[in-house]
């Protein structure tokens, strides 16, 4: 008799808590608009986001040919993270690079991307670049709805250049001789 009643009363706490959770999530016949065009009821959780793209060609300065295998890094946190912390491409034949990504949607988002060369002499030798950009409303191609807050598209062509070597200053160091 003493299980029974145990086993009864829980049952009971189990459905009051249940309907409890059920009749506080959401507020049936309040919702002004019940479905979306695709017949999905609108979602009450998420996060803000965009979706980002930036493509481009890497060139010779002096001949303007397309440069292939150059390590192309956008650095997720770039002024606090190492510069080989973050997405990675590489140039393709025609010196092309693209990148896409989502992030929180801001006025005015800025990236960073460092051209590394990184095959030694084999298409020629360059020096390391680093550039700085910025999304703006010009570069938006989709608009947002809701949480997401559209796609932008950014071209971002570079031209790079043989590595500099500057003056040497003091003694030329010489292989210790015992």
């Amino acid at each position: 008799m003493k299980t029974g009643c145990i086993k009864l009363f829980d049952k009971l706490i189990v459905v009051l808590l249940g309907a409890t959770g059920l009749f506080a999530g959401c507020k049936i016949g309040e919702i002004d608009n019940p479905m979306d065009e695709y017949g999905v009821p609108p979602a009450e959780y998420g996060t803000p986001h965009a979706l980002y793209e930036i493509n481009g060609t890497v060139t010779d300065a002096a001949t303007l040919e397309p440069v292939r295998n150059i390590r192309v890094v956008r650095p997720w946190y770039w002024d606090v993270a190492p510069p080989e912390f973050g997405d990675t491409t590489y140039t393709d034949e025609a010196g092309k690079y693209h990148f896409e990504f989502g992030d929180f949607p801001k006025p005015n988002k800025d990236y960073q991307l460092r051209f590394t060369d990184i095959d030694g002499e084999e298409n020629g030798t360059y020096g390391f670049k680093t550039i700085e950009g910025e999304f703006t409303k010009q570069d938006q191609v989709e608009e947002g709805k809701g949480w997401y807050g559209g796609k932008f598209v950014k071209t971002q062509d570079v031209a790079l250049d043989e590595p500099m070597v500057g003056p040497m200053y003091g003694v030329p160091s010489t292989p210790f001789q015992p």
